[in-house]
């Protein structure tokens, strides 16, 4: 059981919620929770379920999430590291509508984020807060570094295939942001179609502003590279 506060009459009660392991198929209970939600939230014609964002977005973006919840692969990774935090791409918010949300059997979970080439921004990448994960560890004196499970679809050799950086949003009333580390890597030096870890520079827990996140930001270079695939994020204890 857990409570949330909150500041309208809604708040501090009490409410039942379902932990579910990721290294565990979902229960029937739960998948059956899940599949009639979505059956009858269309008939109903459910506009909104959330006061986060506009009408529909909500409602669109939920779905696509209840459907990977429901049709993920379990997690079972061969050699796993003690501490390790793993978060699949397809969980993320595509707040900007930037990315899709595909079915890829070759990915961890059996799905993936694909961001197709253009001249996005900064706050358009495919982007992971990580700063609250860290922070209890950090005080503790462990350090991490991240990786980032990547493939491309690649016409040539020329130019960048994606940049990895962080952003520190370090104001809490705005975002405005300072990248505080980027590494980029050239088409040549990436495999066409094939998945592979990639390492962020060690990231330094910032304990102001609003939140810390790791970007893959996919390049304006439509003659080399056609998309870009995220499968997941892991954050890794060094020590």
């Amino acid at each position: 059981m857990i409570r949330v506060e909150k500041k309208n009459s809604t708040g501090s009660v009490w409410m039942p919620v379902t932990l579910v392991d990721s290294s565990q198929k979902p229960s029937k209970r739960l998948r059956t929770a899940g599949k009639r939600w979505q059956t009858v939230s269309k008939k109903a014609g459910v506009e909104c379920i959330s006061e986060e964002y506009g009408p529909r977005k909500v409602v669109k973006q939920f779905r696509i999430k209840v459907d990977v919840l429901l049709k993920r692969k379990p997690y079972r990774p061969g050699n796993p590291t003690p501490g390790v935090i793993h978060f699949d791409a397809a969980k993320l918010t595509n707040v900007h509508k930037t990315y899709s949300i595909i079915k890829d059997d070759t990915a961890i979970s059996g799905f993936c984020v694909k961001q197709k080439v253009k001249h996005w921004t900064q706050g358009q990448a495919i982007g992971w807060a990580f700063n609250k994960l860290m922070k209890d560890s950090v005080e503790k004196g462990t350090k991490y570094k991240i990786r980032v499970r990547i493939k491309v679809d690649k016409i040539g050799d020329n130019g960048k295939a994606f940049r990895l950086l962080y952003a520190h949003y370090y104001d809490p009333k705005s975002w405005r942001s300072k990248v505080c580390g980027q590494i980029d890597f050239p088409a040549a030096d990436v495999p066409n179609g094939k998945w592979k870890w990639y390492y962020f520079p060690s990231p330094e827990y910032k304990k102001t502003g609003r939140e810390q996140v790791a970007y893959v930001w996919t390049p304006n270079n439509p003659k080399n590279i056609s998309a870009v695939y995220v499968d997941s994020f892991e954050l890794i204890p060094e020590n």
